[in-house]
């Protein structure tokens, strides 16, 4: 069983098992604006989006990372299909916890990638290069 666990400053956990596995794969790229000559609004965030739906609920298979100077790179990703959707974080989101670790957050990230509909696959090991995410205002 995969999921998140909340541990407070003090508790104690017994018969936990973390699982560490093998196969994780890579990938970096860049974001450009739909149309040529607009600007990326800032606080802009690439998210990985599991397209199997036996993944929806599972926060572990979502990742998210900060868009920098245009660029942005995911390390440790499980292999898998993956909607790429670049999307805009307020100021009061920008210190939060990612939008995939609550089941609101999941759901518009589905529902967005899901009508952008740019699917990635990411093989045992692989690094993937220079992919570009065309982010539409």
């Amino acid at each position: 069983m995969n999921g998140t666990l909340a541990i407070k400053l003090g508790d104690r956990l017994n018969g936990l098992t973390i699982t560490v596995a093998n196969n994780a794969a890579m990938l970096n790229g860049r974001v450009v604006a739909e149309r040529e000559g607009e600007r990326l609004p800032p606080g802009l965030r690439v998210h990985l989006v599991p397209v199997e739906s036996e993944q929806a609920e599972n926060a572990i298979h979502y990742a998210e990372v900060p868009v920098r100077n245009g660029r942005f790179e995911f390390g440790n990703i499980p292999p898998g299909r993956y909607w790429i959707l670049a999307h805009p974080v307020s100021n009061e989101e920008a210190g939060k916890l990612p939008i995939a670790w609550n089941s609101n957050g999941r759901a518009v990230l589905r529902r967005e990638a899901a009508a952008a509909n740019r699917v990635i696959e990411l093989q045992p090991c692989s690094r993937v290069a220079d992919q570009v995410v065309r982010f539409k205002n």
